[in-house]
């Protein structure tokens, strides 16, 4: 088995346009997004360069404009959506993504989706 590096964003809030409801129409809700990339993980890592790792600043920026682009009416679209966003960068070998609704049900923390998809799930 191949060794795999986890690469990680973890809880981050940002302000997005989701809700099927119409009290969630033309309105930003916090969600909470942790994922996971996976690459390859050569022993020993001696590389210096960004180029030779998964850029977590760049997918972060990458997810921020996408969030941004659109109201999506399901958790399940937009997780979906940022996952094959993030499998674009051929060293992702697989990603999981965690994507939470804020303090949106009475009594609860968050609601959400975790979905964990790989590199060619998406090829055409």
């Amino acid at each position: 088995m191949k060794r795999e590096r986890k690469i990680f964003i973890k809880n981050w809030i940002v302000g997005a346009g989701i809700g099927i409801h119409p009290h969630e129409q033309n309105i930003q809700q916090q969600i909470r997004l942790n994922i996971t990339f996976f690459q390859n993980d050569d022993v020993p890592f001696s590389s210096k360069k960004i180029a030779d790792v998964v850029d977590y600043e760049a997918h972060k920026n990458k997810l921020q404009a996408l969030i941004d682009s659109k109201h999506e009416p399901l958790v399940e679209t937009l997780v979906d959506r940022i996952a094959q966003s993030c499998l674009e960068d051929t060293m992702v070998l697989r990603v999981v993504v965690e994507l939470e609704k804020l303090a949106i049900l009475p009594g609860t923390e968050s609601c959400g989706v975790i979905i964990e998809r790989t590199q060619g799930d998406y090829a055409h």
